[in-house]
């Protein structure tokens, strides 16, 4: 069981960083603050589309790796729990 929870604990620190750069990637999003304020962006809609998939894929995968970080860091203490004490 140690080695498993050593593999396991290796992989929650990738994802971590994983996350934490995809995160980093992503834009702003923009016009959150202004359209309270009544304000409108201005910009025509070929550019607001530009670029849509990139940041799509980039939240894609964010969730996905966020998913699975949270699907291991279950598993892990529910292996933590049965394992027999020493």
């Amino acid at each position: 069981m140690d080695v498993l929870m050593d593999i396991g604990k290796v992989l929650i620190c990738l994802l971590s960083v994983i996350i934490i750069i995809l995160v980093l990637k992503q834009k702003p999003k923009e016009g959150v603050s202004g359209a309270a304020l009544g304000q409108s962006s201005g910009s025509s809609y070929s550019d607001r589309i530009k670029g849509k998939s990139k940041e799509a894929r980039l939240m894609f995968f964010t969730k996905v790796a966020a998913g699975v970080f949270v699907f291991l860091t279950i598993a892990m203490m529910v292996i933590q729990a049965l394992a027999p004490k020493s």
